[in-house]
């Protein structure tokens, strides 16, 4: 199976913008059953006013990716699998679509604008799926994960 270029992810998470979140959520209709599995299994995580999304799309942070390329992770899977992880304050180094993470939380590096880093990310119950400067987070790294995404050749030889 090719796998998703960086620019195909952030393309994804793109039009995934204004997408409910409820923790647990992996890009698929939310059922009353599914709340109430998630409520049970998830306890305040999944806050009592989300059953008002029941019928809609719902994904939470690592839903999002794990929506757009098939391989259903969570954020500290997704940190264990990734073949190079850098501190957040080297982002410029980064390549379009390389996950932005931090503990209990993951998203998508979406380039510079006017020197300002952004991201996309299903940022939580309040916010959906948004994209905003990377500063109004505390991300601590940036990730590759090449068995799954290619960033192109001239990432992985350029950063060691």
């Amino acid at each position: 199976m090719p796998k998703m270029t960086g620019a195909e992810l952030v393309a994804f998470a793109c039009s995934k913008i204004g997408t409910p979140y409820v923790y647990g959520m992996k890009g698929a209709v939310m059922t009353l059953a599914n709340y109430n599995y998630l409520k049970r299994q998830y306890g305040k995580m999944v806050w009592d006013s989300d059953v008002k999304k029941v019928g809609q799309v719902c994904v939470d942070c690592s839903g999002l990716i794990s929506w757009a390329c098939g391989i259903v992770l969570g954020s500290a899977q997704w940190f264990e699998r990734a073949n190079m992880k850098r501190p957040i304050s080297s982002i410029e180094d980064a390549p379009l679509g390389a996950l932005v993470w931090m503990k209990g939380h993951i998203g998508v590096y979406n380039g510079m604008r006017n020197g300002v880093p952004y991201y996309i990310a299903a940022d939580g119950s309040a916010y959906g799926v948004r994209e905003v400067p990377l500063s109004r987070n505390r991300f601590t790294h940036w990730l590759l994960v090449e068995d799954v995404f290619e960033y192109g050749t001239k990432w992985s030889k350029r950063i060691k």
